[in-house]
């Protein structure tokens, strides 16, 4: 049984684990650029919210109406209907009542349900 003690100690290994695994992942970032390369323009603050900002909200937006749109156009509720059905259902098991669904004759019978084993 483990105790809060070491629940904590593994937790703690766990989360300075992967703090250490993403800051030596981070390393090759904090290289320089190649001398031979030129200087790169300054990016317009504008262009980077468009980039961050507009494309994933146009991109759900787009989603969102073909999703959307076609059953409004069909006339259909965007609602779900909230009642449930009143009767049990099995789904692919026989077309009766379960009271007449057949009984276990004795032990070795397989009639009668699950068949499991501890």
């Amino acid at each position: 049984m483990t105790t809060i003690r070491s629940t904590v100690v593994r937790l703690t290994a766990g989360v300075l684990l992967a703090c250490g695994l993403l800051a030596i992942s981070a390393l090759p970032a904090a290289a320089e650029p190649a001398r031979g390369w030129p200087d790169h323009d300054p990016v317009d603050s504008l262009e980077v919210l468009f980039v961050l900002v507009g494309m994933p909200m146009l991109l759900a937006i787009g989603i969102l109406a073909f999703v959307m749109l076609p059953p409004i156009i069909r006339g259909e509720p965007l609602r779900p209907e909230w009642s449930l059905p009143s009767t049990d259902q099995w789904i692919g098991g026989p077309q009766r009542d379960k009271g007449q669904l057949a009984a276990p004759d004795d032990d070795t019978s397989k009639a009668g349900g699950a068949s499991g084993r501890w």
